[in-house]
């Protein structure tokens, strides 16, 4: 899967009408490509919204060891995007919690991380 503004490497930019079961049923396995490796900046908000995520913390580590090694982390794959994009991950409780939205939908969530993610 390649994509511009709509789905970037930890992020997401403007909601674009995919809904929750179309990013759900994406394969995990497929390839994901962006046009640009924004993996650090996009992570350091993923981690303050996501603080306690193993994967994500894990994948920012591997990001740190790519920029050392002058090289990109891109592609992606959806498993990855599913396991540590704060934006695919908004019906988690964690997430929730981190916009102090417990029991809000995800629809919600997703807003209010986007609206946070567009002042950090």
């Amino acid at each position: 899967m390649s994509s511009g503004a709509q789905a970037v490497v930890v992020n997401c930019g403007a909601a674009c009408g995919a809904n929750d079961e179309t990013r759900r049923a994406s394969r995990s396995t497929a390839a994901h490509s962006t046009g640009h490796d924004y993996v650090i900046a996009n992570g350091k908000f993923a981690l303050a919204a996501d603080p306690d995520n193993p994967a994500l913390k894990a994948r920012m580590a591997e990001a740190e060891k790519a920029k050392a090694e002058e090289r990109f982390l891109i592609p992606s794959t959806i498993g990855e995007e599913k396991a540590t994009n704060p934006f695919l991950r908004a019906g988690e409780p964690a997430l929730a919690r981190s916009v102090k939205m417990e029991g809000a939908g995800p629809v919600a969530v997703f807003q209010a991380l986007r609206e946070w993610k567009n002042r950090f």
